[in-house]
């Protein structure tokens, strides 16, 4: 993404959100350490460009590092992340039950922008979630999110924070609403 942005000259910030439910890979991917045989297929000029050799091998560097927050998270109880332009989750799914497989997908829809995509393995499926997202790349398992105009099957993640209803006075004093209008304000007020 760095090299596509400088060459097309375009700055804009990048945030990349690392996650993974086990504690040391996390840490691994955070210290950004490879091993010379695995970056023996990297350019020289990536090399150089974006990391620093240290013994043994290669770190990424640091400017590539602070772009990246690395989280433990587990994706089917932890709060999603929102607004997100890209989700890959490859060969995720396919280690996942069934009913957590149904869990997923709609928080990835709910946690992509209108315009965002999720990027899936080349054995992970769509299933009956076709509604949520269309294709844009049926190869490389790439799809583009869609706007959803039914409720999704999220549960709510329980907590004893009370919201004050007077956070709430668009919802009380009008009258008519469609669903677009109410995922709006859900998603403005969450």
């Amino acid at each position: 993404m760095l090299e596509f942005l400088t060459n097309q000259e375009i700055n804009i910030p990048i945030q990349i959100f690392a996650r993974d439910f086990n504690e040391v890979a996390i840490e691994k991917a955070r210290t950004g350490v490879f091993k010379l045989h695995q970056v023996a297929e990297i350019s020289p000029e990536r090399l150089k460009r974006f990391f620093v050799h240290v013994d043994g091998g290669y770190q990424i560097s640091k400017l590539v590092r602070e772009l990246c927050i690395f989280t433990r998270q587990n994706l089917i109880s932890d709060p999603p992340f929102f607004q997100l332009d890209l989700i890959t989750c490859l060969n995720v799914l396919i280690y996942l039950g069934s009913t957590a497989r149904q869990k997923l997908l709609p928080i990835f829809h709910y946690s992509l922008r209108p315009t965002g995509f999720l990027m899936l393995g080349i054995s992970e499926l769509l299933n009956k979630f076709t509604g949520l997202f269309n294709v844009v790349d049926k190869k490389y398992k790439i799809y583009g999110c869609k706007i959803a105009y039914t409720w999704l099957a999220i549960e709510p993640i329980t907590s004893n924070y009370l919201v004050e209803t007077t956070q709430f006075p668009l919802l009380i004093s009008n009258n008519v609403w469609n669903d677009v209008e109410i995922h709006k304000e859900a998603d403005r007020i969450l």
